[in-house]
């Protein structure tokens, strides 16, 4: 299936749309984003033409296509890498100038690790700040929490014999059970409608960091898509406890058996499904995490256009195809980075650590978004 970039011009200037497929295509011409002078190029290519010179794209606007004043101008095919199948980052320059188009390295690992701290060097103020202001909205979160601490004694604390401060356990209470049923679902609720979209926030902006369009507004844009970004996560946490499932029951019958019987041949068998559903809790959850991991970027990506959860989770499931080993290696050495800035006076993962991970997420999703069209017809 053809890929196409797109250029479109605002009175802010232009902007390099895509790669995208003919729906999403349909989709700009309806909403008048795409007429017959747009400037468009098929991945590949290495020209800009107008659409409607191009026969796959002529039946979009009819015999006679007007022309927009809003319309592209045209863009040097100097200017783009595609014949070199090299990717390109988007970025945005003043009204009336041609599109600026940066380079980017073919997708591998060891170029996103170099894309991760050349982003981080060249945008960290702008990820540290914006990375404060969703580390902020994670910590009102935590306010929910407080009634059910209060109701299972996390503010009691009393004196022990040797005069030292310790939590105190207090008495069970069955009248405040309500209570403490309604304070964990204000909880779970909570985490689940804040949480998802502040989550997507913590990635959105290292991708638009790589795209040199990092700006304030982006710390929202999960919740200007709230319900296909809420949507999508809820999709992806239902398939993961679901097949978690079978290992979880198999750890508990485990552990039923090998703590309930005193003969040692149950105690061994009791042992073996431990072991067997930790196996299975472990590597579903490793492999679907890391083909799912993009799903809520996605989501709220204004590039991947209107994006539902079904087909987020499909076009990340997509991304990852033959990359799982990668993905797993980049993420994992991502972490071991970012756990090592804790160790830089206490407060290195908040200057460090937290830009490096958007950095590198963004990194990672806009080299091998870019890649596959190349790879994936």
């Amino acid at each position: 299936m053809k890929q196409w970039y797109v250029v479109e011009t605002t009175s802010s200037g232009q902007t390099v749309l895509g790669p995208m497929g003919m729906d999403q295509l349909q989709e700009l011409q309806r909403v008048g984003k795409l007429v017959g002078s747009t400037q468009v190029c098929e991945v590949g290519a290495d020209r800009w033409s107008r659409a409607d010179e191009i026969a796959e794209l002529r039946g979009l606007f009819g015999a006679s296509a007007p022309a927009s004043s809003m319309s592209a101008s045209s863009i040097p095919a100097s200017s783009w890498p595609a014949a070199q199948a090299t990717a390109t980052a988007t970025t945005t320059t003043s009204a009336g100038g041609p599109a600026e188009i940066r380079k980017l390295p073919p997708f591998s690992f060891g170029n996103a690790f170099e894309l991760t701290f050349d982003v981080f060097r060249r945008s960290w103020l702008m990820l540290l700040f914006c990375g404060l202001l969703v580390f902020a909205g994670q910590m009102v979160l935590q306010l929910a929490g407080l009634p059910l601490q209060y109701l299972t004694g996390g503010f009691q604390v009393s004196k022990n014999g040797a005069g030292q401060w310790q939590q105190a356990t207090p008495d069970f209470d069955p009248s405040q059970l309500p209570l403490l049923f309604a304070a964990l679902f204000l909880v779970v609720v909570v985490s689940v409608l804040l949480g998802i979209p502040l989550s997507a926030a913590q990635t959105w902006i290292g991708v638009r960091a790589v795209r040199g369009q990092l700006d304030i507004a982006d710390t929202v844009q999960p919740f200007r898509r709230y319900f296909a970004v809420l949507g999508t996560g809820l999709l992806a946490m239902l398939i993961i406890v679901v097949l978690l499932a079978p290992g979880l029951l198999a750890v508990v019958a485990g552990t039923a058996m090998a703590s309930a019987s005193s003969d040692g041949d149950n105690q061994a068998v009791g042992v073996v499904l431990i072991l067997f559903g930790v196996l299975l809790l472990m590597i579903p959850a490793v492999y679907v995490n890391v083909r799912l991991y993009f799903v809520l970027t996605i989501a709220c990506d204004p590039e991947q256009g209107e994006c539902g959860p079904l087909e987020a989770l499909k076009r990340s499931w997509e991304l990852t195809r033959g990359r799982f080993w990668v993905t797993f290696a980049f993420l994992v050495c991502l972490g071991l980075l970012v756990m090592a800035t804790l160790l830089l006076f206490c407060i290195g993962l908040v200057i460090v650590g937290m830009p490096l991970l958007s950095a590198g997420f963004g990194a990672y999703y806009e080299l091998a978004r870019r890649d596959l069209p190349a790879t994936r017809p």
